[in-house]
């Protein structure tokens, strides 16, 4: 039997829900008899505005379409007090007895208690669907490297939109040093993004909704009065075809990426519908941040050891590793490479005399300055002591070649100061090209290396293109090489001497 048979001339009983988020035991449908459907839905729209007005134990009454009707409103809470629904009963007239009070606040009593237990379920759950995305997060985040850092930060943006149900889900970090927040991953994928993307990179000053999560250290519930009309329009103008322009943020949350000191960055999301935020997803949401954190430090660690591995620590350019990859990689995709090997004259000779300080200032220097002189696909490492191998990126001629080299030597011959001193060098450069398909990347760099020597023996500050001339002359020198070894080794070689004696005295002098 319903509340409905056991008051009697009851024309509608219903469980309205008051908050967001309610237990499945407040999801009922209503009872109402025909005919009183639009004095019902009057009732629940008005719903909160008569709980205020409501006096405890005393029934409200309410004129509709100028029929006077009676209203029981019982609340509907859960063991820590919190209202979550009201119990609404409604008939014509305007007198309810002591019985059919008691009555109502009966079911109210017992529908309180199922929610209470069908909240306490919910919870379970829900705790229980947290423990799962937490572990499933940290597993992905534990298994991942610096290579896939995009792709797993757009994963789990896609996983926590989807748990919250958000309609739309980021990551932005915050680049203290610029002064701008970075948007590092979304979701949805907005499409047809104009350029330059106004979510990419946004100043804190430029706006207060960015401008509060710059040192954001707990988390933020945002409503619709939090929104200005600067994010409005910002998100407006960076929404490509997502989402209609008539749709307005009614709320969302901002969960803090900290680090010691300092927010590194935030885990937002944004509803266009009402949300209601319970304390375990936000707790939930911040293990996750925290293991976010745990993971860019780790890529932070990755990558400056692989840095290290690939670059000379001294002046940060590409190392002789480096180099080698590199020259692999072009050799392998059947380039056309042309290489510079670049030697400073004399360098050994002012390292030992001005001491080594005054060496590595030299080398920083001039590393810096072709490192800004060339063009941002060429390729410059530096190769070892005072060595640096330049390659030239594109289909270039002798003409090209012999241009970057002339301006290479330029740039090294500039002087560099010190501590009020000026020192001049210069460099000696060897060319050698390696035509496209060939294979022969060592190759490439003992040709550039020995034209570089001719260089220096031509007197240095200048460049030497390896051909054929001196191909000739180098096998030249390695054929004897070899044959006066063959000849040592076998005990070929026969000495003969010519004594010298002084006419005058007959003494010998030499042989």
């Amino acid at each position: 039997m319903t509340l409905q048979h056991a008051i009697l001339g009851a024309e509608f009983v219903a469980v309205v829900p008051v908050a967001v988020s309610v237990p499945a035991a407040v999801s009922v449908a209503p009872l109402v008899n025909p005919g009183a459907d639009s004095a019902f839905e009057e009732f629940r729209a008005d719903v909160v505005a008569l709980l205020k007005e409501r006096s405890a134990g005393r029934p409200i009454v309410r004129a509709v379409r100028h029929v006077d009707w009676g209203l029981l409103v019982e609340p509907i809470t859960l063991h820590d007090g919190a209202e979550v629904g009201v119990l609404m009963v409604g008939r014509h007239g305007r007198t309810w007895s002591a019985y059919e009070r008691s009555l109502a606040q009966g079911f109210a009593a017992l529908i309180s208690h199922v929610a209470t237990l069908s909240a306490r379920e919910d919870e379970l759950l829900r705790q229980r669907r947290l423990d799962e995305l937490v572990t499933k997060v940290s597993e992905r985040l534990m298994s991942a490297s610096s290579k896939n850092r995009q792709e797993v930060l757009d994963w789990v943006t896609s996983e926590l939109a989807t748990f919250t149900n958000a309609d739309v889900a980021f990551l932005r970090r915050n680049d203290l040093e610029r002064e701008v927040s970075v948007l590092e991953a979304e979701w949805p994928v907005r499409e047809n993004v104009p350029e330059p993307d106004p979510l990419g990179e946004v100043r804190f000053d430029s706006d207060p909704v960015f401008m509060a999560t710059r040192e954001l250290r707990t988390p933020y519930l945002m409503g619709l009065p939090d929104v200005t009309e600067e994010y409005l329009e910002r998100i407006n103008d960076a929404a490509g075809d997502l989402y209609a322009d008539d749709l307005v943020p009614v709320g969302g949350a901002a969960v803090p990426l900290l680090t010691d000191d300092t927010t590194w960055g935030i885990l937002g999301f944004i509803h266009f519908d009402r949300h209601a935020w319970v304390k375990s997803e936000i707790q939930a949401l911040q293990v996750i941040a925290s293991l976010i954190v745990q993971y860019q430090a780790r890529v932070v660690a990755e990558e400056r050891t692989t840095f290290n591995a690939y670059h000379d620590f001294l002046t940060g350019l590409p190392n002789r590793r480096a180099l080698v990859e590199e020259l692999q990689r072009r050799v392998d995709e059947k380039q056309r490479v042309a290489m510079m090997i670049i030697d400073i004259d004399r360098f050994k000779v002012l390292n030992d005399y001005m001491g080594h300080t005054v060496g590595d200032h030299i080398l920083v220097t001039i590393a810096d300055r072709i490192r800004t002189s060339i063009r941002n696909d060429d390729y410059i490492a530096r190769f070892g002591g005072d060595e640096f191998v330049f390659l030239c990126s594109g289909d270039v001629d002798e003409f090209v070649l012999f241009g970057a080299a002339e301006r290479l030597l330029r740039v090294i011959n500039q002087p560099v100061e010190l501590a009020g001193q000026y020192f001049s060098h210069s460099a000696s450069i060897g060319v050698a090209v390696s035509e496209a398909g060939s294979r022969l990347g060592d190759d490439l760099v003992t040709m550039a290396d020995t034209a570089m020597y001719e260089a220096k023996g031509r007197g240095g500050n200048q460049l030497v293109l390896f051909d054929e001339i001196l191909r000739a002359r180098v096998n030249e020198h390695l054929e004897t090489e070899i044959e006066l070894r063959e000849a040592i080794s076998k005990g070929q070689l026969r000495l003969r001497y010519q004594p010298e004696f002084d006419l005058r005295s007959g003494t010998l002098l030499a042989v």
